[in-house]
């Protein structure tokens, strides 16, 4: 365990090593790190040649050396941890939190206008939806959009409960809330760094929705293909031919039990 020691550790100071090397993979193939910058209409960022796919191929190798080792000490490590504290394989565990905001729009179908946002938004390929607790509460766009809430959270922002509503109603004459990101109001405070006050200029998107209105939701709206396959799975709405999504039912638990 002491060779996990950061800083300290000798095998801690192997992993920023291989950190490194990984590092310089990506560069080799994306073209920078962190964000890739590889590919550009007509062509790309950089030349591959052989020598490229030599230079990667042989830090992939020492990658891949290093993890066969790394698989069976974290392990290794897991069981021992589950062994002197009960409970640990639930770290992570938490609420089923998901929202999608659709993908690939249906040109048939789509306009664009807010009005008709509902049956565009349905018609996509990759299905918007909001996920709470598993189930799946929501296919509207339109929904969606009104139960946005913009908190702040820890963050060095002035509040704005009480400034200017710049929109009372969306065009179909539901109320705006107030923090709502249409009527976000963007006051920098800054303060000295208090770890147990403010400490982050990050905001904090919550959702709250018709049936949740007493309960701000913390969605998972990271943009991973999680949200997106299990919302348009659980809503059943996509078929293009020869791709179907067929609408899944959760069992009763007492069906379960039984």
């Amino acid at each position: 365990m002491r060779a996990l020691n950061p800083f300290e550790g000798s095998f801690y100071l192997e992993s920023l090593q291989m950190s490194r090397l990984t590092r310089e993979m990506f560069c080799l193939m994306e073209g920078r790190h962190v964000h890739p910058s590889t590919l550009y209409p007509g062509g790309v960022g950089t030349v591959p040649s052989v020598q490229l796919f030599n230079d990667y191929l042989i830090r992939l190798l020492k990658y891949i050396d290093f993890m066969k080792r790394v698989v069976p000490r974290t392990t290794t490590c897991s069981i021992s941890f589950m062994k002197r504290s009960p409970g640990y394989e639930a770290v992570g565990e938490r609420r089923v939190l998901l929202g999608c905001w659709g993908s690939f729009n249906n040109p048939d179908v789509c306009d664009y206008r807010y009005q008709t946002m509902s049956d565009w938004g349905r018609a996509m390929y990759v299905t918007p939806g909001v996920i709470v607790d598993g189930d799946l509460v929501t296919t509207d766009l339109v929904d969606i959009n009104l139960g946005l809430r913009i908190l702040l959270g820890s963050s060095f922002y002035d509040d704005w409960q009480n400034q200017e509503t710049f929109v009372t109603h969306d065009p179909l004459g539901n109320p705006i809330d107030q923090r709502h990101p249409w009527n976000q109001t963007t006051t920098p405070k800054p303060q000295n760094r208090d770890f147990t006050g403010k400490y982050t200029w990050v905001m904090s998107p919550r959702w709250a929705g018709s049936a949740f209105r007493r309960e701000m939701l913390a969605l998972d709206t990271g943009g991973g293909p999680l949200a997106r396959f299990w919302v348009t799975a659980l809503a059943g709405e996509v078929d293009i031919g020869y791709i179907k999504c067929h609408r899944f039912e959760r069992e009763d638990q007492s069906a379960q039990d039984g």
